[in-house]
């Protein structure tokens, strides 16, 4: 905010000019956060996020160029544990950039609270499992069986379920902290608009993304990754902490890894039933399939933040204003 007496740049939330003393509450409103100010608690210099998102990625990128060639003939278990345990460092990383480069506490990231609130998290997670089910797993199902197939392979999934339950989370909630908590609070130092945090957050989001083999045969992807992260961002700005976000995600991704999977994909586990690469393909060539997957992509999250913002027995327990 700069002073439209001397121009002197002020923080955006100042009600006089730190220089001159000019009154600044004429100036342009700011939403106010308390998530988004806890950036402010630390040290935000542009070289300290740049440096921090190097160490970060470098850490998790350099993790598979670690990892022996040997490990795909341990077997798809052992190779899976291997090659997941990078969230583990993922988020020990983004945990000490956080406390040493920025001088703040790991828990500013997920909220500005004394602690993490598990409620939001339990019941968030059920919430959009159960959206998943019935309105994206359960209408394919009953409209298109043969687009779904049983896994022939039961007891190897079954072997694989408590790892997915341990592994698939740690993915989602290091996503969460690296582009709900450190990149989303690092660009509110440069607007409080919701909106343009969470456009900026989802573009953010789907571009590292752009590389997963799912663009091989659905290139419409691209736009589930783009609106799924500005969902993301936005329920965690309207919420004002990361639970709700953490929940979405962990259930997005394990609906996907324990219910329906499909080939080629990113995830790379067995589910109780998957998609043909085949099927995929020809769902997205097929304009029907194409609305109904976008009218998905908007319905579910659209429908979850009625549910948890706007349901006073849902959003009382979920400890969330409207």
């Amino acid at each position: 905010m700069n002073c439209p007496e001397c121009g002197s740049k002020n923080p955006e939330n100042a009600a006089f000019c730190q220089k001159c003393g000019k009154k600044l509450s004429n100036t342009k409103k700011v939403t106010k956060s308390d998530f988004l100010d806890q950036v402010l608690k630390g040290k935000n210099n542009l070289w300290r996020y740049i440096l921090g998102i190097i160490i970060i990625w470098t850490v998790f990128y350099g993790y598979s160029l670690v990892i022996p060639e040997e490990v795909m003939a341990w077997g798809p278990l052992v190779n899976y544990i291997i090659q997941d345990s990078v969230y583990i460092l993922y988020i020990l990383t983004i945990a000490l950039v956080i406390n040493f480069l920025h001088k703040r506490s790991f828990l500013s990231l997920i909220t500005p609270g004394k602690s993490v609130k598990w409620s939001p998290i339990f019941i968030g997670f059920v919430i959009y499992f159960a959206l998943m089910f019935f309105l994206s797993f359960l209408p394919n199902l009953i409209m298109d069986p043969n687009s779904l197939i049983l896994n022939p392979d039961l007891s190897g999934f079954l072997i694989f379920i408590p790892f997915l339950l341990i592994f698939v989370p740690l993915q989602t909630t290091s996503e969460e902290l690296f582009f709900r908590g450190y990149i989303l609070q690092g660009t509110g130092l440069w607007t409080r608009n919701f909106i343009i945090l969470a456009i900026l957050n989802g573009i953010l989001f789907m571009i590292p993304h752009l590389g997963n083999p799912e663009m091989a045969t659905t290139p419409f992807a691209a736009v589930d990754w783009l609106v799924f992260g500005f969902f993301m961002a936005y329920i965690t700005l309207k919420s004002g902490s990361m639970e709700l976000a953490i929940a979405g995600h962990a259930a997005n991704n394990l609906f996907i890894s324990l219910l329906a999977n499909y080939e080629n994909s990113a995830l790379t586990t067995p589910s109780l039933f998957f998609t043909t690469t085949e099927s995929t393909a020809a769902m997205a060539n097929d304009p029907l399939s194409i609305i109904l997957s976008l009218i998905n992509i908007i319905l579910i999250p659209g429908l979850f933040y009625i549910l948890v913002f706007k349901v006073p027995g849902i959003r009382d327990r979920v400890k969330i204003g409207s």
